[in-house]
């Protein structure tokens, strides 16, 4: 599979975010500049003891609001960061010259896109059919829920939906084999005219789609 940083493989990845299955997966409050500035270590390494080491200098606590945040956002973003190097090991896909640029990861054929994944929302209202027979409102939907913090933006954005029959989509996010083939197959037979349109800024179009990662 795909090497992506200092040598890192995604099935490397995938095994250490693996671990993180064996426990439950809890918000308790929603993402925000303060939890975030307590928890910005979750970049430091994509092991999983070592992460619980720095947790644990914060809380030992398995069922501490801040354990089950800083769990979470190290396995969100690590996961994160494996769908972007699927990305961006495809034909036709060029990698965002800053990786730091919270507007872009990678451009296809020339458009440029931020990706999201998320699981297939309870708040949502809507079935999980109604919603794969109209993407366009999903998107929309999951657009105007976004954190209001510093995350927030409305540029062009992918949207990796999951949904697991048995309801726990989140463990989807370390089956890399899985979101492998549906981000490669979503590449390779990518056409911008079939992507969804918003219009959030005035004078601008946002362009969006979503890849949907069944189970």
């Amino acid at each position: 599979m795909e090497n992506f940083q200092n040598s890192i493989s995604l099935s490397q990845l995938q095994s250490e975010l693996q671990k993180r299955l064996s426990v439950p997966y809890r918000w308790t409050t929603r993402q925000n500049d303060d939890h975030d500035g307590l928890t910005n270590f979750i970049y430091k390494s994509f092991q999983y003891d070592e992460v619980l080491k720095m947790i644990y200098q914060l809380t030992d606590n398995k069922k501490n609001e801040l354990f089950n945040y800083a769990i979470n956002r190290w396995y969100n973003f690590w996961s994160a960061k494996g769908c972007e190097a699927i990305f961006c090991n495809c034909e036709g896909v060029q990698a965002a010259p800053n990786e730091k640029d919270r507007l872009k990861d990678f451009c296809i054929k020339g458009i440029p896109f931020d990706h999201k994944t998320s699981v297939f929302p309870k708040q949502y209202g809507q079935s999980y059919q109604f919603a794969r027979e109209h993407p366009d409102d999903l998107s929309h939907w999951l657009y105007c829920q976004q954190s209001q913090e510093m995350r927030k933006h409305y540029g062009n954005r992918l949207f990796i939906v999951l949904y697991r029959h048995d309801g726990e989509h989140w463990k989807l996010k370390c089956n890399f084999s899985l979101l492998r083939s549906k981000i490669k197959d979503y590449v390779a037979h990518f056409d911008a005219q079939h992507l969804i349109q918003h219009s959030y800024i005035q004078n601008s179009t946002t362009y969006s789609d979503i890849i949907w990662v069944e189970e």
